[in-house]
């Protein structure tokens, strides 16, 4: 199993007392599971013991730092004036959904003030996790938190469902902060904890409800409820396509041949979160670039290692004889899923596709 990636934060301070602080912090979140952290400050407060938790001095103007920063981090958190917070990210707010997490803490730390991206980006939540470590108050302004009810942002970003419309998330917390109910359905995917207030699993869907639907498929009434903010569609991205091809096959005959699969299947482009082949077609540009392109991940392995995948698949003696295993694209699906083979394969001119599933655990 692959290591998680640890997130990152970096702190900016102003002041003598506020640079103490950042130093704190910074070496509280460096020893933290999920994150990895660096502190800047100016250079007439930074003191050399700092250094060994990654405080560092800060040369460039604000506004300067703060822009490379924003592409760079998952989080931004400034000791000092909220204002001063504000100008210094302004210019490079764009997206609530892609924006990294903005916290502001007041350099005694006595409150912890996320100030953009407190849901997807994890904002609150860092906060949170912040405030408790300094004995501090977290000032938490979404509507969600302050009336303690269940934010589907949150519980899509947690569970890395990918929100296939944005418009969702502000329908189904309006019906919550209303009183009124949501349906919940979802398909091949399991989910366990305790049901948040407000949610209740449907057995029959009831059209007149507002509705969470967790399924990689496309279906065309769920996807109208969603077109007409009626419903939001959050898709599990657990899906591996085993791809085999000719040597030299183009980044768009491979991408198509994906893309077609899919479409005959009516599954959802984002629910793949990897392409596989065997390890001679590691280099094969076609895969890799069609890779790069979704964001998804490339994981090869040896006719040896697809030799031993257990399943019945369709083979072919060519294949066989050319690459020292009889079917490529089924078994690399199953071999880097470690689920069932749920799409057979699919042969096209110069590629062929397959695709694998393993069915994810998520909960609440």
């Amino acid at each position: 199993m692959t290591e998680k990636k640890r997130k990152r934060a970096v702190i900016a301070a102003f002041t003598g007392e506020g640079s103490r602080l950042a130093a704190f912090l910074c070496s509280f979140l460096g020893a933290a599971e999920e994150w990895e952290s660096e502190a800047y400050v100016p250079a007439r407060f930074l003191r050399e013991e700092w250094r060994a938790f990654g405080v560092k001095e800060r040369g460039e103007p604000l506004a300067e730092w703060a822009k490379v920063q924003f592409q760079r981090a998952d989080a931004l958190i400034f000791i000092g004036a909220a204002g001063i917070a504000v100008r210094a990210v302004a210019p490079m707010v764009r997206d609530k959904l892609l924006d990294a997490a903005v916290l502001v803490l007041d350099e005694k730390g006595q409150y912890v003030i996320p100030l953009l991206s407190g849901h997807v980006g994890g904002g609150n939540a860092l906060a949170k996790y912040l405030a408790s470590a300094l004995h501090a108050l977290p000032v938490l302004t979404t509507a969600s938190d302050v009336q303690q009810l269940f934010a589907v942002d949150v519980f899509a970003a947690r569970n890395g469902f990918v929100i296939w419309n944005r418009e969702g998330i502000r329908a189904i917390t309006a019906e919550l902060l209303e009183g009124r109910s949501v349906g919940v359905c979802f398909e091949e995917v399991q989910l366990g904890g305790r049901l948040p207030e407000g949610l209740y699993l449907e057995r029959e869907r009831e059209s007149e409800k507002k509705h969470i639907y967790i399924t990689p498929f496309q279906r065309e009434e769920w996807l109208k409820e969603a077109r007409e903010e009626r419903a939001i569609l959050l898709i599990p991205s657990c899906l591996t396509v085993g791809v085999g091809c000719r040597k030299g096959a183009t980044q768009r005959e491979v991408e198509e041949s994906i893309l077609q699969m899919l479409k005959k299947e009516n599954i959802f482009p984002q629910a793949v979160r990897a392409l596989a082949s065997i390890d001679i077609k590691k280099e094969e540009e076609g895969i890799q670039k069609t890779a790069q392109k979704y964001g998804w991940k490339f994981e090869t392995f040896s006719a040896e290692e697809l030799l031993e995948v257990s399943g019945t698949f369709s083979e072919s003696s060519f294949v066989a004889k050319t690459v020292g295993v009889g079917n490529v694209c089924e078994r690399a699906a199953v071999c880097a899923s470690e689920g069932r083979l749920w799409v057979a394969k699919t042969v096209g001119k110069r590629v062929t596709t397959a695709a694998a599933w393993k069915r994810p655990f998520y909960r609440w």
